[in-house]
């Protein structure tokens, strides 16, 4: 979902209803890529996520995340694994 999107989502909103939110971007699915290998100073090309791979992955969580589990690092890693073997 783009920043975009969730602004007009909120346009209609009461400025001052309180809501709940959390969101993940790119730069964090880079992160937790890094946390997973071997060394995180030095990815390895198979280890390494190309900008359009980071994208899917967030596309991914969006569409498949499971709403009683939630979005955390576990379902992120799961789904940075699942795009690096569809490389094959």
């Amino acid at each position: 979902m783009k920043v975009s999107e969730i602004l007009e989502l909120l346009k209609n909103r009461n400025p001052e209803d309180e809501i709940a939110l959390a969101f993940w971007n790119v730069e964090d699915i880079v992160e937790i890529n890094k946390m997973m290998a071997d060394d995180e100073n030095n990815l390895t090309e198979e280890e390494t996520l190309s900008d359009e791979e980071c994208l899917q992955v967030l596309r991914n969580i969006e569409r498949y995340h499971d709403s009683e589990q939630g979005i955390n690092y576990d379902v992120i890693k799961c789904h940075i694994d699942m795009v690096k073997e569809r490389r094959s």
